[in-house]
């Protein structure tokens, strides 16, 4: 699963995924104007996305976004709306809640010592831990859970029905976090942390994603 580039999700410039070199913007791009360059991505992105998740006969994604899945009917493609999931539960979540799972994430990178085992197997990972610790990973679990409902009943799109969900939140929230706290230095924000961050729906488009993208480099 791509990290995220940016607080709304995986880069837009290219693919995100290891071993993938597709781009979706070239230097150029931006000279024909900010809405021909973006309109260049959203070409290239939906026929990649549609050549490698699409599901042939089924897919019918205009944009390379996710279809609608409505169950029990099977996906029309593989992939799913895991990152803009991620970002929608943290927009809805009160300042203390967001400053509780940053500091529960926080202690856990400090004290990796205090989780003494990590058993993977093919439903789910599991914790065997201390009790602070076991604590700090309750806070962000609840986080995990609300993000795989909102996946699956509240956006419903796409491959809603994979058994790596959770497992790929958690993967990608460090990038989350470091993305929020990006945003938080850019806009002059004194708490850099990105709990105090407040995500602009407005911002969520291809064009101003693009601009913001371009200024990180």
């Amino acid at each position: 699963m791509p990290p995220f580039a940016t607080r709304f999700g995986a880069s837009l410039l290219a693919c995100g995924f290891p071993g993938c070199n597709t781009k979706f913007y070239f230097p150029d791009d931006i000279d024909k104007g900010v809405e021909a360059a973006a309109e260049g991505i959203r070409t290239r992105r939906a026929k990649h996305f549609a050549d490698v998740f699409g599901i042939p006969g089924m897919f019918q994604s205009q944009t390379g976004l996710p279809d609608p899945t409505l169950a029990p009917k099977a996906p029309s493609s593989y992939h799913n709306t895991l990152h803009i999931s991620i970002a929608r539960v943290w927009s809805r979540l009160s300042l203390e809640k967001k400053q509780a799972i940053l500091r529960a994430a926080q202690e856990a990178e400090k004290n990796v010592g205090a989780v003494e085992e990590f058993i993977v197997d093919k439903r789910a990972i599991i914790y065997r831990c201390t009790e602070e610790a076991e604590k700090n990973v309750g806070v962000i679990e609840e986080f995990v859970v609300d993000v795989r409902i909102e996946l699956c009943a509240g956006s419903h799109r796409g491959n809603i029905y994979s058994a790596t969900i959770d497992e790929e939140v958690r993967a990608l929230l460090p990038s989350f976090w470091q993305a929020l706290r990006v945003a938080s230095k850019k806009a002059g924000l004194e708490d850099r942390s990105g709990a105090a961050f407040v995500l602009n729906w407005m911002d969520n488009k291809v064009d101003r994603k693009m601009v913001y993208e371009l200024s990180l480099r």
